[in-house]
């Protein structure tokens, strides 16, 4: 489909400034010129998909306005709908029309014959509407099929990161967190707000709650006018709560003696 890149421009789909930034977005990401035109909001993905279809002869389809049928959806398994993004839409006499989002696919098309040994009309279908017939028709993906076998014990958590055992005193105290380095987790917004939940009795380490997830190993810095000093720290563990907050642990490798003592005397008070 390289050819049709530049009719992007000559039939006014985006301007020749639009189609500039698309390709220079394209080459420092390496996805395609039309993933770059979406990202950067010159083009709406249905648009996308319209450009292809008026370009190619191949038709587009909306998946909303069908009803599919039961004997058609049994021709193509779930897995082989959700491994290569595309859904069977009806079978006219020979010929069973598939929605895809890459019907230009010969693997796939070829495949689809050898599977249900009928002739594949192939349409245009956009990816985000095609995630969404495929579990309206084949439920959700179950994502849950190993979690059932069992729950997990105590012991059997003992060897991952954010398993807690050191003795703790309750605490509470607002901290900003910021990152240490941005090139390794990035935030949406400057800084999150977090707020003490306990302190380990050696004072090495504190608990925190905040609402998002840390890696362990992620290297942080913890404001608090109050205590008017930067305390510098590594996240050893990071677990959800079922109030979905996370809750982290945050090991010291960089405080003052003093405040130290501060948050331990403001401990051992509650």
């Amino acid at each position: 489909m390289e050819d049709l890149k530049g009719k992007l421009i000559l039939q006014r789909w985006v301007s020749s400034q639009q189609y500039y930034q698309g390709e220079v977005e394209s080459q420092r990401t390496g996805k395609s010129i039309y993933a770059s035109l979406i990202k950067l909001g010159f083009m709406k993905e249905e648009e996308v998909f319209r450009f292809l279809s008026v370009n190619t002869g191949i038709p587009y389809v909306d998946l909303s306005q069908y009803k599919i049928s039961p004997s058609v959806l049994a021709l193509v398994s779930e897995e082989f709908c959700r491994t290569n993004f595309c859904l069977p839409l009806f079978k006219i006499a020979r010929t069973l029309y598939v929605a895809m989002v890459d019907p230009l696919n010969i693997g796939i098309i070829v495949n689809l014959t050898n599977l249900t040994g009928l002739e594949i009309q192939p349409v245009f279908a956009s990816i985000s509407s095609l995630r969404e017939a495929i579990d309206f028709y084949f439920g959700p993906e179950d994502v849950f099929l190993h979690l059932q076998q069992g729950t997990v014990s105590p012991q059997k958590l003992k060897r991952f990161t954010f398993y807690r055992q050191a003795k703790r005193f309750p605490l509470e105290v607002s901290f900003q967190l910021e990152i240490g380095d941005k090139e390794v987790v990035n935030l949406a917004c400057d800084s999150l707000s977090i707020t003490t939940s306990d302190i380990t009795s050696t004072g090495e380490a504190i608990g925190v709650r905040g609402s998002l997830f840390l890696p362990p190993q992620l290297e942080v810095i913890l404001h608090n006018p109050i205590l008017g000093k930067e305390v510098k720290g590594e996240v050893i563990w990071c677990q959800l709560e079922r109030s979905g907050d996370y809750l982290a642990g945050i090991k010291f490798i960089e405080i003052e003696k003093s405040v130290v003592e501060v948050l331990l005397r403001r401990a051992k008070k509650t």
